[in-house]
């Protein structure tokens, strides 16, 4: 195709403002619910499911990924036909109305287990909006620009996955320290869902006066469009084979590596680490500014040494730096908590067929003792390990020295006598209450026990940022040149379908599930660094796929 028109229709600044403001607004849409995720189980499931409500709320956020591959499927075909301007503008709309239906939903107390339904039904519309969303606005800037530039300039594209959930942990943070905890619980969650509905009209007026690319003008004025799009990218043997490649080759490893650092890291300092949820979401905004840097740079660099070079160079880093960049975050945020992990092992002894795991729970969902304790002691950041012993109905809570017979049958009656073992064994999170200097005795002569968390005083903030910054050098290696690489990827006629199938299965299906298979992993092992191995298992996949199958590729021309 000649480049003059290429030329004559370059992305403005314009352009790309309006391309980019959407993009924002639809991941911050998506992200509220990872900013609401400490209060979720509190909010669309039952108290005393404990630790399982925590995981049905990690479930219900995880959907909406499940459900974006689909997404890409659906809008993907019609950017193919009808065009990118159009396609991305009703992806726009679809996710603002689910999401300002969000901030309308019931509560668990009010109406019963239809809270979490209309919850997991609003998360499928965003994951199927953002399943459009994002090719939309990658190949929709891809095609305004040249090779030479397509690096740099799609590399703003890129980061507004990060703007978008600074955004929501800001507005959250926010909200949250004007409201006491019962008035945030009861109606103050509620107040970013429904100023969507304002960003949503802005949005859509700006996205309204975009041009079409001129790359798809170009596919109509020469009767290129293709009429099945699905048909002719899943049907035909190259273009199916082109999807796997590049599917396995970059964006499954670059899904996980993205959400360890975008969702599970905050996970991980507020569950893990017991840092509070106000200190762990400002440290995650300071250090995630600077991606506005790190992103455009690395994109930039993408523009002249290669796209594949950058993301290879993320996986290898994740291989090998994900643990050792956890565990100094561990010895940074919280060091009483590592001096006490190292010092102290804890033990479960019971019948190992007490143990199940609840992805989603229900009222089909049988929450054993096991399971109680099991969660509790994921919850105060513990590795732990299980001791069989057939036939133990009641638990065994070994934590040093000092042991402790767990037969509670309630959720809140587990907790009281897990954290009585713990402060005996003089776990640094847990002290006794205190009331105008007195401490403070239960009516059965037992201190009343307060959960404290991380001393911030005591946190390394230099080493903490240290860790942070190489967690967020991987995701950034892996993502910065993305878009660039994959509109490169695949041809115009069936570029939309492709980037949205290859981008959301691998972020959607296998990132998106982080951090449900993470806090799993963790649960099922025992071990806090468990929920690395799955992202370091996909990296190096990805890395080997890349280097066999994509290594020796010569870049593509965008308008071929």
């Amino acid at each position: 195709m000649d480049t003059a028109t290429v030329q004559a229709a370059r992305g403005t600044r314009g352009i790309l403002a309006a391309t980019a403001a959407g993009a924002v607004f639809e991941w911050y849409d998506f992200y509220l619910c990872i900013a609401l995720a400490p209060y979720l189980p509190k909010i669309f499931f039952p108290v005393e499911y404990g630790t399982a409500s925590f995981l049905s709320a990690f479930t219900a956020y995880a959907l909406g990924f499940m459900v974006r591959p689909i997404g890409g499927l659906l809008f993907g075909q019609l950017g193919d036909t009808i065009g990118r301007k159009l396609t991305f503008l009703i992806t726009v709309v679809f996710m603002g109305f689910a999401t300002f239906t969000i901030g309308l939903i019931p509560t668990f107390a009010e109406v019963g287990w239809i809270s979490p339904a209309m919850l997991v039904a609003l998360r499928v519309v965003q994951g199927l909006a953002v399943g459009g969303e994002y090719a939309g606005a990658a190949v929709y800037m891809a095609e305004f620009v040249p090779a030479s530039r397509r690096g740099v300039t799609t590399g703003w594209i890129q980061i507004t996955p990060t703007i978008g959930l600074i955004l929501a942990i800001a507005t959250f943070t926010v909200i949250r320290e004007k409201l006491t905890e019962q008035e945030f619980l009861e109606w103050g969650w509620r107040l970013p869902f429904l100023a969507s509905l304002l960003l949503l009209g802005l949005t859509v007026l700006l996205r309204a006066r975009l041009p079409e690319t001129p790359v798809f003008q170009w596919l109509r004025s020469t009767r290129n469009v293709s009429e099945a799009p699905v048909r002719e990218v899943l049907g035909t043997p190259a273009n199916r084979n082109a999807l796997l490649v590049c599917l396995f080759g970059v964006t499954a490893g670059q899904g996980a590596v993205v959400y360890i650092g975008h969702a599970y890291v905050l996970f991980f300092l507020t569950n893990t680490l017991q840092l509070s949820l106000d200190a762990a979401s400002k440290l995650a905004m300071a250090n995630g500014l600077t991606t506005f840097f790190i992103v455009p740079l690395l994109a930039w660099l993408s523009d002249k040494t290669g796209r594949l070079r950058i993301i290879l160079a993320g996986f290898l880093l994740a291989v090998i730096g994900l643990v050792p960049a956890f565990w100094l975050l561990s010895q940074a945020v919280n060091p009483e908590l590592a001096a006490f992990r190292a010092n102290n092992a804890v033990t479960i002894e019971t019948d190992r067929e007490q143990c199940g795991v609840h992805l989603f729970a229900g009222p089909w969902s049988k929450i054993t003792l096991c399971d109680q304790v099991r969660g509790q002691l994921a919850n105060y950041g513990l590795s732990f390990t299980l001791e069989h012993s057939p036939g133990q109905q009641a638990v065994t809570l070994s934590i040093g020295n000092h042991s402790a017979g767990i037969t509670g049958r309630s959720e809140a009656q587990v907790r009281t006598q897990v954290e009585k073992a713990l402060f005996g064994a003089g776990y640094p999170g847990i002290a006794w209450k205190y009331a105008d200097g007195e401490p403070l005795i239960g009516q059965n002569g037992e201190p009343i026990l307060d959960r404290t968390g991380a001393d911030l005083a005591k946190v390394d903030y230099i080493s903490a940022t240290f860790a942070f910054q190489l967690i967020i050098l991987m995701a950034a290696l892996v993502y910065a040149p993305a878009a660039a690489f994959l509109s490169e990827y695949f041809h115009p006629r069936l570029r939309y379908l492709s980037v949205s199938l290859v981008y959301h299965i691998g972020n959607g299906w296998i990132g998106g599930l982080v951090p449900v298979i993470a806090a799993t992993m963790v649960l099922q092992t025992g071990n806090t660094y468990a929920g690395l191995w799955y992202v370091m298992a996909v990296a190096g996949a990805s890395l080997f796929i890349a280097l066999v199958l994509l290594g020796g590729r010569k870049r593509r021309q965008i308008y071929e």
